[in-house]
């Protein structure tokens, strides 16, 4: 992986939003360098190195040595941050999750975003993911059955959270009469998360960009939810 392309990947997870409401946690130790923004960087670029390494060799085909040298690092480096493999792993997992949760509970907090908007912004987060963190995204969904049990729990009560986003949306839009359920909130909630999955039919440089795509969805989706005349 380029220098470049790192570098790119790393002020992304770095810059990203601080905390809104409950997140889910970073794996972290109590090392001190870890509070700083030298520490974060660090970090984001061993995430970043590691998404890129998995996503092109497998997880049980990559060693921590390999993503030392794809960030640029020593592997002790690495232990300062992460005790084993499986901790990035997570963390991979947790940088998604964290940041699609943290702009909805955001938007959530907005009065002035009706249940529309919320809506169009949370399937542009979603969809969004696949230009913004495509590895990450693929070793998120592909990659994760090799964590331990106790940790594929922690994927599971994410996915919850997302469902439980998703049907607030839905029951804000219902009660404002923006939207109507033909059915209750939570089975329409994973019908339009599942409408969202677009990493295995949006190919690599399409010429529709996630953007124009998420726009698409929103339209379609907002279509069906609309009051009958």
């Amino acid at each position: 992986m380029s220098e470049a392309l790192v570098a790119e990947l790393v002020d992304r997870l770095a810059g990203q939003a601080g905390p809104i409401g409950r997140r889910l946690p970073p794996v972290i130790t109590d090392k001190p360098e870890h509070r700083t923004s030298k520490g974060a960087r660090t970090r984001a670029r061993i995430v970043a190195a590691a998404a890129q390494r998995f996503d092109e060799q497998g997880y049980h085909g990559t060693s921590l040595q390999e993503i030392a040298e794809a960030a640029g690092i020593s592997k002790a480096t690495i232990y300062h941050h992460f005790k084993t493999k499986d901790e990035i792993l997570v963390e991979i997992l947790h940088t998604l999750m964290n940041r699609i949760l943290d702009r909805q509970r955001g938007r959530r907090q907005d009065e002035q975003q009706s249940g529309a908007a919320q809506l169009q912004g949370m399937i542009g987060d979603l969809i969004g993911l696949v230009d913004q963190h495509p590895a990450h995204l693929r070793v998120v969904l592909e990659q994760v059955r090799h964590l331990p049990a106790d940790v594929q729990g922690e994927l599971e009560q994410g996915r919850e959270r997302f469902r439980t986003e998703m049907r607030d949306i839905l029951q804000i839009g219902a009660a404002s009469g923006e939207f109507v359920l033909d059915d209750d909130a939570d089975t329409v909630a994973v019908a339009l998360l599942g409408a969202c999955w677009a990493y295995f039919w949006h190919p690599p440089r399409s010429s529709h960009d996630a953007r124009r795509l998420a726009d698409t969805v929103t339209g379609i989706m907002l279509q069906g939810l609309r009051p009958r005349t």
